[in-house]
């Protein structure tokens, strides 16, 4: 499974890039990142945009040039960059936040539904959240919508299993301080709880 993780917007209601929010020496871009290696995920595609000389420390980073299009447009390139997987993880980095045990449970969940052209989607007290595990064949279905286009059009086209999981991670997204102010909060919080 690779991710594609979307750190390519303006970030304007936020007044400065979310990849680089802080939470205490780690930035939002690398909360994910490790994610992702502690869940053994394939290298991440990182798509940057409106900020592309952000420092990645690991991972292979694109810049999407027409950023401004929409998160399609990024989710295009980044597909296109990835090169062949069966399974896709669109992650926004306003979500930085998720478990990989949330991570863990998408991937049971597509492989006890044997391989099915599905979009797994995790969820917490019946909410949708991120990320959002897709098959390369509803992969090939996103690179043919316009960059306009928002990719739930796709999604909702084809089945969608929702996992449930057991904590709110997967639904906090940040996109004004007072957002990160909160998912601050919740990552000390849990963080406490861990020690």
């Amino acid at each position: 499974m690779i991710p594609i993780i979307l750190a390519a917007g303006a970030s304007t209601r936020m007044a400065r890039p979310k990849a680089l929010l802080d939470f205490d020496g780690k930035r939002a871009i690398d909360l994910i990142l490790d994610t992702c290696a502690e869940a053994k995920l394939q290298t991440p595609v990182i798509v940057l945009g409106h900020d592309p000389d952000i420092a990645v420390p690991r991972g292979t980073v694109v810049v999407n040039r027409d950023w401004e299009l929409g998160q399609t447009s990024s989710l295009k390139c980044g597909l296109k960059a990835a090169g062949f997987s069966t399974m896709f993880l669109l992650w926004p980095v306003d979500c930085p936040l998720v478990r990989a045990a949330d991570l863990r449970a998408l991937v049971d969940a597509y492989y006890k539904a044997g391989f099915v052209e599905k979009t797994f989607i995790p969820s917490h007290d019946r909410r949708r959240g991120h990320p959002v595990l897709f098959h390369s064949l509803i992969a090939r279905d996103l690179l043919a919508i316009p960059d306009d286009e928002p990719a739930r059009t796709v999604f909702n086209r084809h089945a969608i299993a929702y996992v449930e999981v057991d904590a709110p991670f997967v639904l906090m997204d940040m996109d004004t301080p007072e957002d990160y102010a909160r998912l601050l909060e919740a990552y000390r919080t849990w963080k406490s709880r861990a020690r």
